[in-house]
């Protein structure tokens, strides 16, 4: 329960700004199982965000 299995994503959003700039937002993501009280999954899942985002911005 303390770590599990967790299967990760990036999440990338591109956001333009103008004719030739814009703006990359990067997020890992996971997915965890959820579990009931003695430790068994119940086949939901919630999804979790890592601290570590990045943004770019790219222009002329």
């Amino acid at each position: 329960m303390s770590g599990g299995k967790h299967y990760g994503f990036l999440e990338v959003e591109v956001i333009p700004s103008g004719t030739d700039d814009y703006e990359v937002i990067m997020t890992p993501r996971y997915v965890f199982p959820l579990m009931d009280e003695t430790g068994v999954a119940t086949g939901e899942y919630e999804q979790r965000q890592y601290d570590n985002v990045v943004t770019i911005l790219v222009g002329r």
